[in-house]
């Protein structure tokens, strides 16, 4: 991430797919995998052509977890131990 702006629409796209799929591993890998993330990471960002594969570097963790049921929009399990 080249700028601010790059950071912020990265992070930004995460919270959005994260809450778009909710707890849906199928979900959650089919917005990860949408072509418009590449499209409009290229149109808004043409300087910085690695921003898409950065965010689907960030986001294949979490699809193996998502997976095995593990949402990180859940609250840590160690709290309610």
């Amino acid at each position: 991430m080249k700028t601010a702006g790059a950071a912020h629409w990265f992070f930004t796209k995460i919270d959005a797919i994260r809450a778009g799929a909710g707890h849906d591993a199928a979900r959650f890998e089919a917005l990860c995998k949408d072509p418009a993330l590449a499209r409009e990471a290229a149109e808004k960002f043409p300087d910085d052509p690695l921003l898409y594969q950065q965010l689907q570097a960030a986001l294949e963790n979490e699809i193996i977890l998502a997976r095995c049921g593990i949402f990180l929009t859940d609250p840590p399990f160690w709290d309610e131990l």
